[in-house]
């Protein structure tokens, strides 16, 4: 196109491409470029005519919406909104018109007095629901565009996501960031839709792949359509289509009604709504019909503008219809054939495009053929008498002309609604064509007469046109009619034609007056002075004609007389300019192809604009020719011409201009590659490497790219980029993966695109890629612990990687909530853990993102629910110092103070106090915004002490169970239970006592031997001794097959021999070793030194006191403060959040055993708008335990031949000088 408007093939090239736009054309002689702005408007629609609206209205109408489909998906507005945000604007237009465009609004271009300029996107929260994307699907009316560009890709996946859209459809695994399309659960409703567009003009397919490749990050999948006209109407007509790129065509004076239709429920019917829009209520009503209504009843401009920007807000919040950009209208044009181009940015014009018929705002005159000139002035009459008219036109090529007069013409009224005079109302009149200003009253004549019946003021029509040409003119005056009075004849006006006379030969002018006679006598005299010294010349009528010699401004006069001798006077200023020479740009010297058919052409103008310039060609070789452009065939080659054109205007003047023409064998010369990349040169199977080919042709001609990837002889990817200057690098960059270790080739082919006549010529070259094996690494699916959580309490996810290459894999966590982290394994992977605490209730998508560092790369995601927290408060009766556990892990002591905990099921426990009944363990539920209350009773036992007078190692059963020798004291549940004593050699054992163990008392029997020296012991051989202390010494009681046996030891019991599970019970301020499987054996003796860790204590608060949630190691322990016995080691502790506060940073904590180390203080301070918190109300201030049980300290080594008269024991009291509780040993005799 362009090419062919340089060479006066063609006079205008409506739609250059960008790139002969901003390059070829620039600075080409007698060519003129303008751009103009929206013009066409690119609209994306999505098709969102549902099923039961497609039924009905094609059973009420002609169109066939029963052969198309509409997907059901686009009905969801997260999806279109999703759609219309990976729609990036400034890309579009700079990818596919070269920056010659401007992004969108909604409906109407800036240009038009209806512009509704929709504000861009902000993170800004507008309408104060908490929310910063204030554009639909968020809001009832849309506030603002959508969001572009990569972050916008990022956030319409997270509303896909968040929306269910959350599993890769080929897995129907939850998708970790990359995967398309995304589908709900169970692989169903794929985002994956039809993308319908043009095959005409590339930067439609431009524009286009580049919305799919930004949608795919999205999750979205489109399937490009390249259709053409035809098409792409069919899938219009049947509504048959998911999502297109078309245009529309709008103009400043475009009405409101003109452009809603298309959206309208009506508009279905009428083929106006392309997109299937039907804005329906509950009851059915079509309410933006309505809207539409309103408009067409509507004339207040201010009004109507209300009406505008509110439908447009609703259009654009529905999201079914985008608007990506406004395109700059491009036109290029020569002066070779014709003239009266116009500057369109002043009279605007709208290109022809696909579907739509060009709009012009111009008429266009061969530059050898203008049309008649000749100007009206006003006239005057009488009633009744002959009206005199007079016209001095011209045909600039000098042709005979017709008349064609009109006297009653009639206008139309100020207010445009109806027609003022003429004779043809209801559509009949002089020539019955209902037509004003089209009567043929006068006669063809320059010099006509009328009569008018009244007085008043007429509407005067001429129209001149050209005897057999095609051009024509029309001027339009008024003529008064007045009464019949007294007076001179008036002058009402001098006309002349041409408007720029000559001095050359031939050139006449001539005038015309318009003069009329007040009495309505007739004008039998005009006396015509030409300025110029020449003789006067007289006419009996208004028309005369003159030929001027000299160059100069001339004051020509014409005086009238009436049949009583007056007259009247009246003069006109005439300039007269001399002929010259035209203006001949100089010819372009160029190369040429044999045998090919040339075209040449000159760019000539001239000042005389009525002169016809004639061209004559000489192009060496002996031909000539005339005419412009001049077409030629050079015959032999490898020679070099003189082309020669003379420029003549036919009034003696000339002017030419020569240029050299080397005719060459084929000017046509292949394309360059001038290099082909890898990159990386070296990758994995795993790897994806970038082709980059630059490429560059000496002509600037068109190029057909065909990429064979991997040299198999087949064309992987094929397409074909535009012009560009001569000489230019095209670069194209293409990525592929191989997925076979070795050595790969890819091939580029290039084959350029010469005008018609030229042969293509074709290169290629190969670059090759070493490609080295490589396995993905691998992930199991995520774990995370706790299932359910609250803001601030840490959880934890969990996943394994594995390498098969051995590599070390590097990770990403992305939490979901803005929060990532990342990392490395060893070789050959490993676990994988990352733990996080959200700040707010919400379900988060975790991801896991792992690498090789070779490309390969594998990914698990999970949701993650938290939870508006439930409160949970526990108490004890009495209230002790006994641990409150909750899912088995330690929360506090002393009861729990409203503690934030996760909604859900949960156990609550309680830790064992020596001499007391440990309650039973309860199952709660817990409700997100309600209080569970638990409360764990106590049970008070009593203690059984056994002794033996004298004392002797018999072994003490209670209940038939052996449980220590020596003696015991522990605590029993109040009851009855009977005493035995064990054979000890040499005594008689007493008999079998019954005891009653009552609550909070101590019962104290003594089982009296007497001495037999013949009486035998137990059989050697049917017991071994268990002896088990605890260290340090603890008043623990000591369970053997889960048997409650004796406290702070057993003092070598005997025991059947066997194996024995022996365990612990729970007390303050240590922890028990976990229960251990002892064998004994007959004869012998099996030892246990139980390893006890004793506690120190954790204490935290916080400032001011809050009801914060105290966490450590990230499980939430209590709300208020906490203060419990912990094993010593190093602490996490954090804090959840309080409304209105700056929620403080977690502390590391040690407890050291035995040790009240100092507390930790959580300091919440006054966010800047602080929410008021209501009276903190605090744990209850920690008091003693109100006794202890005595406990055993210990006893010598069992001996027959000794016997003690008294064995050493311990008590124990409470100690509360800290203000906790804890146990002091004091020995005593």
């Amino acid at each position: 196109m362009a090419l062919d408007l340089t060479l006066g093939k063609i006079e205008m090239a409506i739609g250059p491409s960008p790139p002969d736009y901003t390059g070829y054309l620039v600075g080409k002689p007698g060519i003129t470029r303008q751009s103009v702005a929206d013009g066409f408007e690119a609209e994306q629609a999505i098709n969102v005519l549902p099923d039961d609206l497609r039924a009905f209205f094609a059973s009420i109408s002609n169109r066939p919406l029963k052969l198309g489909h509409s997907n059901p998906i686009l009905q969801n507005q997260v999806v279109r909104t999703a759609i219309h945000m990976a729609t990036n604007r400034p890309k579009m237009i700079q990818n596919a018109l070269n920056g010659l465009g401007t992004p969108g609004d909604t409906l109407m271009p800036e240009s038009s007095p209806l512009w509704y300029a929709m504000p861009p996107y902000s993170p800004d929260d507008k309408n104060g629901d908490g929310n910063p994307f204030d554009f639909p699907p968020f809001t009832s009316i849309a506030l603002e565009q959508f969001p572009e560009g990569d972050a916008a890709d990022a956030a319409a996946r997270t509303m896909l996501v968040n929306a269910g859209w959350a599993y890769d459809c080929a897995t129907g695994n939850l998708q970790t960031g990359s995967e398309f399309p995304l589908c709900k659960a169970g692989k169903t409703q794929p985002l994956s839709f039809r993308y319908s567009t043009f095959n005409t003009e590339p930067w439609w397919e431009t524009a286009a792949r580049g919305v799919i490749a930004d949608a795919a990050k999205a999750g979205i999948q489109f399937t490009l359509e390249l259709l053409n006209g035809a098409q792409m109407y069919n899938l219009w007509y049947r509504l048959d289509y998911d999502v297109w790129l078309w245009d529309w065509v709008w103009t400043p004076i475009t009405d409101t009604s003109l452009f809603l239709i298309v959206q309208t429920c009506h508009g279905i019917v009428t083929l106006d709504n392309d997109n299937g829009y039907c804005a329906r209520d509950s009851t059915g009503k079509w309410t933006f019909d309505a809207l539409y209504n309103q408009t067409l009843v509507t004339t207040d401009p201010v009004a109507r503008r209300a009406l505008s920007d509110q439908a447009q807000q609703i259009i654009y919040s529905y999201a079914s219809y985008n608007l990506p950009f406004y395109r700059d209208e491009l036109y290029a044009y020569n002066q070779l054939h014709f003239t009266n181009f116009v500057d369109f940015s002043a009279s605007r014009a709208v290109p022809p495009d696909i579907g739509n018929s060009p709009i012009f705002g111009q008429t266009l005159y061969p530059v050898d053929d203008k049309p008649p000139q000749f100007t009206l002035p006003t006239f005057e009459g009488v009633v009744g008498q002959p009206v005199q008219f007079s016209a001095a036109a011209i045909d600039p090529q000098g042709g005979l002309l017709r008349y064609r007069w009109d006297f009653d013409a009639g206008h139309v009224s100020a207010d445009g609604t109806s027609t003022v005079g003429g004779s043809e109302p209801g559509g009949t009149g002089v020539n019955n064509d209902g037509i004003f200003s089209n009567d043929d009253q006068g006669g063809n004549t320059a010099t006509p007469t009328w009569n008018y019946a009244a007085a008043g003021t007429y509407d005067v029509v001429l129209r001149v046109s050209q005897d057999g040409g095609d051009f024509f003119t029309v001027q339009r005056t008024t003529v008064t009619i007045h009464a019949p009075a007294t007076g001179s004849p008036k002058i009402s006006g001098i006309s002349f034609s041409p408007f720029d006379p000559t001095t050359y030969a031939g050139d006449i002018l001539t005038l015309a007056a318009s003069a009329s006679d007040p009495a309505g006598l007739a004008l039998t005299q005009y006396t015509w002075n030409w300025g110029d010294g020449s003789a006067v010349t007289t006419t009996t009528g208004p028309t005369a004609s003159h030929q001027y010699g000299t160059p100069g401004t001339d004051t020509a006069q014409v005086t009238v007389k009436n049949s009583a001798g007056a007259t009247a006077t009246s003069s006109t200023i005439v300039p007269v300019i001399a002929n010259v020479a035209p203006v001949l740009a100089p010819l372009q010297s160029q190369a040429v192809q044999v045998n090919t058919a040339q075209s040449f052409a000159a760019f000539a103008s001239d000042q005389n604009t009525r002169d016809v310039l004639t061209y004559a060609w000489d192009f060496g070789d002996g031909a000539t020719a005339t005419g412009n452009p001049g077409t030629h065939t050079y015959t032999t080659s490898n020679v070099q011409y003189t082309l020669k054109v003379t420029v003549s205007d036919a009034h003696g003047h000339s002017v030419s201009s020569t240029a050299t023409i080397n005719v060459v064998a084929d000017r046509n010369t292949a394309p360059s590659i001038n290099g082909l990349t890898s990159s990386p040169s070296s990758t994995w199977t795993t790897l994806p490497v970038e082709l980059t080919g630059t490429v560059s042709d000496p002509q600037g001609n068109a190029l057909l790219w065909q990429w064979d990837f991997n040299n198999d002889g087949v064309i992987d990817k094929t397409y074909t980029t535009p012009l560009t200057s001569p000489g230019q690098s095209v670069v194209r960059t293409e990525t592929y993966q191989y997925t076979t270790a070795g050595s790969a080739k890819a091939k580029l082919t290039i084959t350029d695109q010469p005008p018609p006549g030229q042969a293509n010529k074709t290169t290629f070259t190969t670059v090759t890629t070493s490609v080295a094996a490589n396995t993905a690494p691998t992930l199991t699916a995520l774990s995370t612990s706790p299932p359910s959580s609250i803001p601030g309490q840490d959880v934890t996810f969990s996943s394994t990687s594995n390498d098969v290459n051995g590599d070390k894999v590097s990770y990403t966590w992305n939490f979901g909530d803005g929060t990532t982290a990342s990392g490395q394994t060893g070789f050959f992977g490993g676990v994988i853990t990352g733990t996080h605490a959200y700040s707010a209730a919400g379900t988060y998508e975790v991801v896991l993102n792992v690498n090789d560092g070779k490309g390969g790369t594998a990914g698990q995601a999970t949701f993650v629910t938290v939870s508006v927290a439930g409160l949970l408060r526990v108490t004890t009766n009495p209230a002790l110092p006994g641990k409150i556990l909750v899912d088995g892990v330690a929360a506090d002591e002393w009861g729990l103070t409203w503690v934030k905990i996760a909604p859900g099921t949960h156990t609550v426990s309680f830790g064992g106090l020596n001499g007391l009944a440990t309650p039973a363990d309860q199952t709660v539920t817990v409700t997100s915004g309600a209080t569970t209350t638990v409360q764990g009773n106590y049970g008070v036992n009593g203690y059984l002490r056994v002794l033996t007078s004298p004392a002797v190692v018999s072994t003490i059963s209670v209940n038939g169970v052996p449980r220590d020798d020596w003696g015991m004291w522990t605590a029993f549940a109040p009851g009855t239970y009977t005493v035995h004593f064990g054979l000890v050699a040499g005594y008689n054992p007493p008999a079998d006592q019954t005891v009653i163990v009552t609550a909070g008392a101590t019962t104290t029997i003594t089982g009296t031997f007497t001495s037999n020296p013949p009486a035998p012991g137990p059989d050697p051989t049917t017991f071994g001794y268990l002896r088990v202390t605890t260290n340090p010494a603890t008043a623990a009681q000591i369970l053997v097959n889960g048997v409650a046996a004796d406290d702070w030891g057993l003092t070598w019991v005997k025991l059947a021999p066997g194996t024995y599970t022996v365990s612990f019970g729970q007390g303050y301020g240590y922890t028990a070793p976990a229960p251990k499987t002892v064998s004994v054996a007959a004869g012998a003796t099996t030892t246990w030194d139980a390893p006890f860790v004793v506690h120190g204590s954790l204490r935290v608060t916080t400032d001011a006191p809050s009801a914060a949630t105290v966490f450590v190691n990230g499980i939430p322990r209590d709300d208020w403060g906490m203060w419990q016995s912990m094993p010593p080691g190093t602490y996490k502790v954090s804090f959840g959040p309080v409304p209105g506060y700056v929620t403080p940073l977690p502390q590391t904590a040690t407890v050291t055993a035995g040790v009240l180390g100092p507390p930790i203080t959580g300091h919440y301070v006054p966010a800047a708008i602080a929410t008021p918190l209501g009276t903190a109300t605090g744990s209850a201030s920690p008091s003693t335990l109100s006794a202890a049980a005595p406990s055993t300290s210990g006893a010598a080594m069992p001996s027959v031949n000794s016997v003690a008269s008294s064995t050493p024991r311990a008590t124990s009291e409470p100690y509360a000088a800290d203000g906790r509780v804890a146990v002091r040993r004091l020995e005593s005799t």
